[in-house]
């Protein structure tokens, strides 16, 4: 639950954006001025495809300065889109934050600036009000895209999801696989102080134009029960195939995890349209 509406020591929030997560880029420069940037994430089956965009959090505490400044791109400008943040009643609920504005194209921008007289959603006081707090653009009801702003409750203990990862891990075909000759590759790369986080996966040694494959992750480590997470693309006259998810791009990571970390230690597999076992691995675990 985000921790919107709720009152602390000045101290404390000076030491709450220490503690925000790293992978949210948060930062204090020689004027005390902290910044917070985001990448807002389409759904899976959200209603823009290519919807993408970034939000950024920015505050001067000492002089009483804000700032919030949302932009989305890739979008039909003529539909209404609304911010809306959760709400941090206790409910989850989430209420609308204000219309976005038109900037030329397929962008839209909802830029709030304390300079100009504009105050922050829900009748936040300053930035780190939004801690733990879920962000989501509508358009017709349905969810464009959305982020969430790390930390919950001004909880300064460090979150498993702040850690950084870099794999690689190598798929191998079981025993009796439909494909033995197939081999895989998986990338995943997250940051420490930079909210961009990318998933790749690579495979071969199989014609992948007349089949379709499908990647499939644990839905909690060890627990053996699979969810989907996006079909296979075939390249190069289906010599090869594979799948890339980027956050920069607008991309849901899998399973629609916050970050890469949650997903350490969960088994991975490549399926075909028969749903058989083609290729499997283990995402390290954090300590590993």
């Amino acid at each position: 639950m985000c921790s919107l509406r709720r009152s602390f020591p000045v101290l404390t929030l000076f030491a709450l954006i220490l503690g925000l997560a790293p992978l949210a880029r948060p930062c204090a420069d020689e004027r005390g001025v902290h910044k917070l940037k985001l990448y807002l994430t389409r759904p899976q089956d959200g209603p823009d495809a290519d919807a993408q965009g970034t939000l950024r959090l920015m505050s001067q505490m000492a002089q009483g300065f804000h700032r919030l400044d949302l932009k989305l791109q890739h979008v039909d400008a003529a539909v209404p889109h609304t911010l809306y943040v959760e709400d941090g009643d206790g409910t989850d609920a989430m209420q609308p934050a204000g219309l976005l504005q038109t900037q030329g194209g397929d962008t839209l921008v909802l830029d709030l600036d304390s300079h100009h007289g504009d105050s922050l959603p829900l009748g936040a006081q300053d930035v780190l009000d939004f801690a733990g707090c879920r962000f989501e653009v509508r358009a017709g009801g349905e969810v464009v895209v959305s982020c969430t702003v790390p930390g919950g409750d001004r909880d300064l203990a460090p979150l498993a999801d702040q850690v950084p990862v870099k794999w690689k891990l190598r798929l191998s075909a079981p025993e009796g696989s439909p494909e033995p000759a197939m081999k895989g590759v998986l990338r995943a790369r997250s940051f420490a102080r930079k909210p961009a986080q990318r998933f790749a996966l690579k495979v071969r040694g199989a014609d992948f134009v007349p089949q379709a494959f499908a990647l499939l992750i644990e839905t909690a480590a060890g627990s053996g029960s699979f969810a989907l997470v996006g079909a296979l693309e075939a390249r190069l006259q289906g010599t090869r195939a594979g799948l890339r998810l980027s956050t920069r791009r607008g991309d849901a990571l899998p399973l629609g995890v916050d970050a890469l970390s949650e997903l350490a230690g969960r088994r991975v597999q490549v399926r075909n349209a028969q749903s058989q076992v083609c290729l499997e691995g283990t995402l390290p675990a954090l300590d590993d």
